[in-house]
């Protein structure tokens, strides 16, 4: 939790929520980084030296006032920020527009691409090769535990694979959704 961080080693700093991607991942003997808010991939070799980047055109997603709402509910009655929500609030900077990438997964020679593009619990990925060609858009079915926590998930081989808490019969479920 960065921003929980944030507030309680920077008294006054703004709190920016949603401001960029920070997300990496290893796979082949490299390194694969997004840092930025646009669609942009560093691929980076074990010595640190850049090899190649990956740039792609993506929708840009709003932030609208109903998201803002459901962070903070979120933030409001979670145990980790529930005791300092009403100065935490205050400090917190949201965007207009979301990141490109929400996070990826590098596997089986693909690079899967996670947007904030969300329809109906299905997300939208932007899937590459791994010299960054760009192959096609697939959508996969995500199911959330809150509106800001999301049940494990891992993608590979075309399929997202997500265990679900079923609560009526107390035990763990493994979902597998193939890319549409």
């Amino acid at each position: 939790w960065p921003f929980v961080q944030t507030f309680l080693t920077h008294k006054t700093a703004p709190i920016k929520l949603f401001d960029k991607s920070f997300v990496f991942e290893t796979y082949g003997g490299k390194i694969y980084v997004a840092s930025k808010i646009d669609m942009d991939l560093d691929v980076i070799s074990p010595d640190g030296k850049l090899i190649f980047n990956i740039k792609h055109p993506y929708e840009k997603i709003k932030f609208t006032s109903e998201d803002r709402k459901k962070v903070l509910n979120y933030f409001k009655n979670n145990p980790g920020t529930k005791a300092i929500f009403e100065q935490f609030k205050k400090r917190l900077v949201f965007p207009d527009i979301y990141p490109a990438i929400q996070n990826f997964f590098v596997s089986d020679d693909k690079i899967n691409v996670m947007t904030y593009d969300e329809k109906d619990n299905k997300i939208v990925f932007y899937i590459f090769d791994l010299k960054g060609k760009f192959l096609r858009k697939g959508k996969a079915q995500l199911i959330r535990q809150t509106p800001m926590d999301i049940f494990p998930f891992w993608v590979a081989y075309g399929k997202m694979y997500q265990v679900i808490d079923n609560e009526d019969e107390e035990e763990w479920e493994l979902h597998i959704n193939e890319f549409k």
